[in-house]
């Protein structure tokens, strides 16, 4: 956990230094051309299983809580162009840039926060050159190819996080300092290949308060990175110095998709939290138990 820390505040030092605009490779001195791509929305409601019909709903840039977008020109897995910008920042969700004609591949990522890493070249072999950092990420991979006209392309992102939502159904104790969701997970995802690295155990901590006492439905929200392969959490409180804690297997989390876990935590007779996989990630839920 300290190293993970450690590591983060590395990567926030590295990209608070850097500017928001960055050419890796040298031009080949020829003539360029300007591309352009507008972020239009974010996707965020996956389509149902069972091959069902679902809604896909977008998005405008500005309705969900991405704070940071990233701009990234890959030709031959070298990395020729990064930009990024935040919300806030006069354009917004439009990058402008000038390539030599040649086939790219252009990747687009944003989250909420969301850190841009360029990995040390010792180690492009294995995780790539770009690396993306966030709780509640967006991204989309796309080919271009520039010949001798200028290029305006919009592109729509999709979210590649999953959401887990931990209700404690009981009332908390006096005298609960925190609870704590701990799961083996990771915010580093590779640009290049489209995939999640390096996963770690990772812990959200609650800190509870003496007006918190005796609430019922205490949520805690875990933004993750898993997509359908069950896992396990630890759901833990420190109640006067001691804690306490329950374990919950096979949790199943889906791309752009909410699973609720519902149950009891504070010395209840039932150690059963009920799973729900919610296919709108901004729809209100009701739970009953």
């Amino acid at each position: 956990m300290k190293h993970s820390l450690l590591l983060c505040a590395a990567l926030i030092l590295l990209f608070c230094s850097c500017s928001k605009e960055k050419r890796i490779t040298p031009g080949d001195g020829g003539k360029k051309y300007p591309v352009k791509f507008d972020v239009s929305g974010f996707t965020q409601i996956y389509e149902p299983q069972g091959g069902a019909t679902g809604k896909v709903r977008t998005e405008d840039v500005d309705s969900l809580p991405v704070t940071t977008l990233a701009y990234v020109v890959f030709k031959d897995n070298q990395i020729v162009s990064i930009k990024t910008s935040k919300k806030g920042d006069v354009g917004f969700g439009t990058f402008t840039d000038e390539l030599s004609p040649g086939s790219y591949q252009i990747a687009l990522g944003g989250g909420s926060p969301a850190v841009v890493y360029i990995q040390n070249n010792t180690y492009q072999s294995d995780f790539g050159a770009a690396l993306l950092y966030g709780d509640d990420l967006f991204f989309k991979k796309v080919p271009l190819t520039v010949t001798n006209t200028a290029v305006t392309q919009a592109i729509e992102l999709k979210r590649i996080s999953s959401q887990l939502v931990v209700n404690i159904n009981d009332a908390i104790p006096a005298n609960v300092s925190s609870i704590r969701v701990s799961l083996k997970d990771t915010t580093g995802y590779i640009m290049t290949k489209q995939q999640y690295f390096s996963y770690n155990e990772r812990t959200v901590t609650k800190q509870i308060s003496a007006a918190d006492a005796g609430k019922i439905n205490y949520r805690i929200v875990v933004n993750n990175s898993h997509n359908v392969t069950p896992f396990t959490i630890t759901v833990s409180y420190v109640q006067s110095g001691k804690t306490v804690s329950k374990v919950i297997s096979n949790v199943v989390c889906k791309t752009n998709m909410r699973t609720i876990l519902s149950g009891n935590l504070f010395g209840s007779s039932s150690t059963d939290f009920d799973m729900k996989i919610d296919r709108d990630w901004n729809a209100p839920v009701y739970i009953d138990f």
